[in-house]
């Protein structure tokens, strides 16, 4: 059913999420705060089912609206969660393929959301720096949302080497797209585990009805065969 897809989608993260919480010293909520650079549309459905079906408060920040690469519309009806995209500079790279934000507010975001938890959906931003610093400075639990792997990287030594395995060694645990993520963790200091491999999760439900759609409709169908 259409609910327990849902469900399977998301148990890898909602089991990550619990594992990294203390055990509760009063009746508040722990509250979690994810920050990624975009709120890309086939997230939005992941993000609403953490909201609905987790026992904690939810906030995802943004560094940008859109990237130059990605130019898409984040569909705002849709989305159930608090959210906010932080005020920044941005930039794309064209020849490496590197998006650049320089952004303002996290912090103050931070110290008045007052996140337990803290996800990053990366480390190659200044604002997924910060966020490490806030966890270690306030002793919050801080999660790297990892999707890289060795066969994508380009810089294991130098300063950029040690400034990845600087941040990986800091994160309390890991939650990756798949194996090859986690080997890469592991190359560069993240302790098996604490390593939860999962998938790179999309809308199956909308998927499958828009590949009915383009199967029934036998002159597309005919033209591609062409």
């Amino acid at each position: 059913s259409s609910d327990l897809q849902t469900e399977m989608r998301n148990e890898m993260v909602l089991h990550t999420l619990r594992s990294s919480q203390n055990p509760p010293i009063n009746m508040n909520k722990t509250k979690v705060m994810l920050i990624t650079n975009i709120i890309s549309p086939y997230r939005i459905p992941l993000f609403n089912t953490i909201l609905e079906i987790g026992n904690f408060d939810f906030k995802v920040i943004a560094l940008a609206e859109k990237e130059t690469n990605r130019d898409w519309r984040i569909a705002k009806e849709e989305i159930k969660f608090n959210f906010k995209i932080l005020p920044g500079f941005h930039k794309f790279i064209w020849s490496k393929e590197i998006p650049i934000h320089i952004n303002w507010g996290l912090w103050h975001e931070l110290r008045c959301f007052a996140p337990d938890i803290v996800i990053t959906s990366g480390y190659d931003t200044m604002a997924y720096w910060e966020a490490g610093f806030y966890c270690k400075f306030f002793r919050k639990k801080y999660i790297l949302w990892h999707g890289t792997t060795l066969l994508s990287m380009k810089k294991f030594n130098g300063l950029i080497g040690w400034m990845k395995r600087f941040i990986i060694k800091k994160a309390n645990c890991y939650i990756t797209y798949g194996w090859k993520a986690a080997e890469c963790l592991e190359y560069f200091g993240a302790p098996q585990r604490r390593i939860h491999i999962g998938i790179n999760t999309v809308d199956m439900d909308w998927f499958r009805k828009r590949v009915k759609e383009i199967r029934s409709n036998r002159t597309f169908m005919e033209d591609r065969l062409k």
